[in-house]
């Protein structure tokens, strides 16, 4: 039987991916609407339950998707974890906010990205070698004390947060499989050292391009000052244009390139597969962004028209993790 092409492959995932992405767009708008976490802004609740129901995927992906391990069948247990994300995820914001009065403007992005941070540092460039050989429910133990202590402890020091601009480069990173070729022969904890290095480099390359492009104000002069957190970081601030170019890039990227097992890249050697999958992946990313920045204005009041985009963009990047992280199914004997 003939081998089926990547796209035809891919196109399955995509449907389970973007049409509930997008569905669930305006139906959690209006449900935040009608009873609001963040009062007179829906699109923000929305945008943070999202992002939060992702973390938890990422959660339940250091763990081998531990406790539902045990549920026969891998759409039933990709449909429990899933169910289990959301309400991990509306549980989580709506503590952070309603229960602890944290401000949700002042203090939600530096929370979630030190998390997924934290999350990316340990288990993903780390590799969980820290609790390495441990039974999963004490690795998840401690791991929660490491992610939520330190975020905590980041909020409230002169740091504030790690910004989260690292989070498009990561996907292609670890995709693409080239943190395994930069890093062959090292270990932990060099390991990580090297790549976060490369990483930031890459983060120090986007601002300057930003910068240059007018899409990012250097130092003090922030084009939105609700996200210049802390006095550490003098990266300066993008404007909302990047800012929905950045959710898009994070959506856009994984979702894209793992169904189709890198096509039609996947034959080039590195480096260079990665230097041109990275530009592919910011060109869709750009695409995206300039049809956000026609298609919404015309239906949205212009206060409020680009920060819904930049919603819409970054939601799939929720439904990406959500369906390829939970939905596992067996590699064929």
């Amino acid at each position: 039987m003939a081998e089926r092409h990547p796209l035809i492959k891919a196109f399955p995932w995509w449907i389970a991916i973007f049409v509930p992405a997008w569905i669930s767009y305006p139906i959690l708008n209006q449900w935040f609407a009608w009873f609001p976490i963040t009062p007179g802004a829906p699109w923000w609740d929305n945008l943070l339950v999202q992002l939060l129901t992702c973390w938890w995927a990422f959660v339940f992906a250091t763990t081998g998707l531990w406790p539902f391990t045990k549920i026969k069948g891998w759409i039933s247990r990709g449909l429990v974890a899933m169910v289990s994300c959301w309400v991990l995820g509306f549980l989580t914001w709506y503590i952070y906010i309603a229960v602890l009065g944290m401000d949700s403007f002042g203090m939600a992005f530096p929370f979630v990205a030190n998390i997924f941070f934290l999350i990316a540092a340990t288990s993903f460039i780390g590799e969980n070698k820290h609790v390495e050989g441990l039974p999963v429910h004490k690795q998840l133990a401690i791991n929660m004390c490491i992610w939520f202590g330190f975020a905590y402890l980041l909020i409230a020091s002169v740091v504030t947060w790690i910004p989260a601009w690292w989070f498009g480069i990561l996907q292609t990173f670890l995709v693409t499989g080239f943190m395994g070729t930069l890093t062959k022969g090292m270990k932990q904890p060099t390991k990580s050292v090297v790549a976060w290095g490369f990483i930031a480099f890459q983060v120090m390359i986007l601002a300057k391009i930003g910068i240059a492009l007018g899409y990012w104000a250097s130092g003090g002069a922030a084009l939105a000052p609700v996200f210049q957190f802390g006095t550490l970081w003098i990266l300066g601030v993008p404007n909302i244009v990047f800012f929905i170019f950045f959710a898009a890039w994070c959506s856009f990227n994984w979702s894209i390139l793992a169904p189709t097992g890198l096509w039609p890249f996947a034959k080039i050697s590195e480096p260079w597969r990665y230097i041109i999958i990275t530009a592919y992946v910011l060109i869709i990313s750009w695409l995206v962004t300039l049809l956000a920045l026609w298609l919404f204005p015309m239906y949205f009041p212009p206060a409020t028209a680009l920060w819904e985009a930049f919603v819409w963009a970054y939601i799939p990047t929720n439904w990406t993790f959500l369906i390829l992280l939970n939905f596992v199914p067996p590699k064929p004997s």
